[in-house]
């Protein structure tokens, strides 16, 4: 690096070596090492040599660099470097990937040729970012936004070695397999068709990217939350100098979906400033990270068990695994259990936010006493417990499969998809019901349904019919209420239907509902008290949602009914409800509850932020998070509500 230079990190981003021939100008094509011949007139430059022009351009825009009044210091470029470096290093570390190969290769970053047609290859620069969770990409479109060139690790579905998607299939024959991949999305975002210049290029990306994505998934919920909270907090300093100015606060802010009042941001600022230098940096931005982070819903629950004491007992936790939880295995081996996987350890591994600061542990997260070796939970292992798939709603047991599977077929609800159109029956009498005791039933959209669009599959599950197919291609209530049905039983595709209807004798009839064995009334009480790091639904900076949150019942005609929480404004990073509703439910077997959050909109039709639906069954009883999946079903990394449910006779 030339100490007259104005960006930061060229030599992580340093092209291959050139040979002889001139870079290429922007508007010509490039044709891989082993491709077909260019037409007449067109220079071939290899893979490994081509660097466009304008990359330099795009290098610092990949960095967020803007281009300063004044040229840096030599002694200033080389801080911000090992800066990037140690946060790069600490997020690997925290990805259980320090030192691996495959990732620094990523992190270095490297040229790829982008795959359309067979007309159209073009050489560009792909990086991870130093967040390890971000990918940005080169591009020559005019007027692009540094955000449109960068997508989430999270937004990929997998990633394909060799010819295995259609447009590598069909366009990139002539190169071997070896150097072929592909990135395929989660949503309806079309499939990134790569070539890289050698074999070992190649492995590096699908390897490193794999790994990446495994590791990711394997993170609690609160190692997301830091992760995601840092990535934030990069994004919003601006000069990347490690310090956060009150504007960058603001930034910072709007970055989490949260907007905050000047007058209160300035006293968090100040609260935080011990410095007094009109900047956080260190120990004050973990201070500004703690206040952030602290909920002080969990505070009072915690507070409640305890009696308001620092630890819980092991008598405590089980008093509050009966009585709250409802946990059928409540006793002090559930509790022990749980206090070793979730209470933080007595160095305090884990429990540091990945951005540079201080080396203390007391700093973050108190006095580091080894309440573990002594069989106590604090507060931080008791929200990692609620932010658990022990803690979760859906019941955990539920995601195994542990129903009877020995049954005849027509016992059981079969997932199904259809992309064609056929007929729907009027299936829901009770003799049907006693037709699919013995017999499958299979059920399409009706013909006139030429937009894909889906009807509610409850009306046929309620009269017994195994197979209800939906078009799955097409989002939408209908397709939550499908999955959440099919979430049960380990998601293995069949679910047992209930005893009532699988009785050739059954009398059971969900349009006229009279006494009989599924006649089981409960009363559901759910307190909606608050919701965690919800998606924007606009892209735009200043775009801040206003959640509220509704409730649904699906079952027999009887059971449907939907309630609502109020409207909080400008908020989606720790909206408050504190609403309660109650519900009674007459056929519990049949019933599903969905949990929907919406961005209001006076104006117009809300916008969906994200949902989940439990089978009445598998919902848990007591304080519990709710993860949230987006509309095409995948779950939010970190968008959760914190409800309180209770099923009582």
């Amino acid at each position: 690096m030339d100490s007259g230079r104005d960006f930061l990190t060229l030599h992580v981003l340093a092209p291959p070596k050139y040979s002889r021939s001139p870079p290429l100008l922007p508007s010509e094509e490039v044709v891989p090492p082993l491709g077909p011949r260019p037409p007449s007139g067109r220079r071939t430059v290899p893979v490994q040599v081509c660097w466009a022009a304008g990359a330099l351009r795009n290098v610092m825009q990949c960095f967020g660099i803007r281009r300063p009044s004044r040229r840096l210091s030599r002694s200033r470029e080389l801080y911000l470097q090992e800066q990037s470096l140690k946060v790069a290093a600490l997020n690997g570390q925290r990805l259980g990937l320090q030192d691996d190969k495959d990732l620094q290769a990523l992190l270095k970053g490297g040229q790829l040729l982008k795959v359309k047609s067979n007309s159209w290859r073009r050489e560009r620069f792909y990086k991870l970012q130093e967040d390890c969770k971000t990918i940005w990409q080169e591009s020559r479109k005019v007027m692009r936004t540094p955000e449109s060139q960068l997508f989430s690790i999270e937004d990929i579905q997998e990633v394909r070695m060799g010819h295995r998607t259609e447009g590598l299939e069909k366009f990139a024959r002539d190169v071997p397999e070896n150097r072929c991949f592909s990135i395929v999305f989660k949503d309806q975002r079309s499939t990134l068709d790569l070539i890289a210049p050698s074999p070992a290029d190649a492995q590096h990306w699908v390897q490193g990217l794999s790994k990446i994505i495994h590791h990711s998934g394997s993170m609690d919920q609160r190692q997301k939350l830091r992760h995601w909270i840092h990535s934030c907090l990069r994004k919003a300093d601006k000069n990347k100098d490690n310090k956060m100015s009150f504007k960058e606060l603001q930034n910072f802010l709007k970055e989490l979906n949260i907007q905050v009042d000047d007058s209160y941001a300035r006293k968090i600022f100040k609260e935080c400033d011990h410095s007094q230098t009109d900047s956080l940096e260190d120990e004050e931005i973990e201070t500004f990270y703690k206040i952030l982070t602290q909920r002080k819903e969990i505070d009072r629950t915690f507070a409640e068990a305890t009696g308001s004491k620092e630890t819980l007992s092991v008598d405590q936790l089980v008093t509050f695994l009966q009585h709250q939880q409802r946990e059928a295995a409540a006793g002090p081996a559930l509790a022990l259990s749980l206090i070793e996987r979730y209470e933080p350890n007595e160095t305090g591994e884990g429990l540091r936010p990945a951005v540079p600061g201080p080396t203390r542990r007391e700093d973050l997260w108190g006095d580091g006493s080894p309440t573990k070796a002594q069989r106590q939970m604090t507060k931080d292992g008791f929200l990692m417990y609620l932010l658990s798939a022990d803690g979760s709603a859906f019941d955990l047991a539920h995601r195994r499969v542990y129903q009877d599977m020995d049954q005849p077929l027509s016992h059981y609800l079969v997932s199904s998809s259809h992309n064609t159109y056929l007929l729907e029956d009027q299936l829901t009498g009770n003799s049907f019901v006693r037709h699919n005791v013995d017999h499958l039933s299979r059920i399409y959209p009706a013909g006139w349904r030429t937009d894909s669009s889906n009807y509610s599959p409850v009306e046929m599950w309620n009269g017994g019919c195994q197979i209800v197919a939906l078009n799955f291609q097409t989002p939408g209530s209908e397709m939550d209420v499908y999955q959440g049905r099919f979430l049960d039983n380990g998601a293995c595709g069949y679910v047992l239907k209930p005893a009532f209807l699988r009785d050739p004798n059954s009398t059971f009839n969900s349009r006229a509902l009279a006494q009989g064995p599924w006649w089981t009334p409960k009363r559901l009480n759910v307190r909606v008290i608050s919701g965690q790091q919800l998606p924007k639904v606009n892209k735009n900076k200043n775009s801040i949602v206003d959640p509220k949150v509704t409730v649904e019942i699906h079952g027999v005609s009887r059971d449907v009914a939907s309630r609502q929480t109020p409207v909080v404004t400008n908020n989606g990073f720790n909206p408050r409800w504190d609403t309660d509703f109650e519900f009674e439910v007459a056929v519990p077997e049949l019933a599903l509850v969905r949990f929907v959050v919406e961005d209001y909109d006076a104006s117009s039709k809300n916008d969906f932020i994200g949902q989940s639906t439990i089978p009445l069954k598998s919902l848990k009883e007591g304080y519990r998070h709710v993860h949230l999946l987006s509309k095409n079903g995948d779950q939010h990394p970190s968008a959760t509500l914190f409800v309180k449910v209770a099923l009582r006779d």
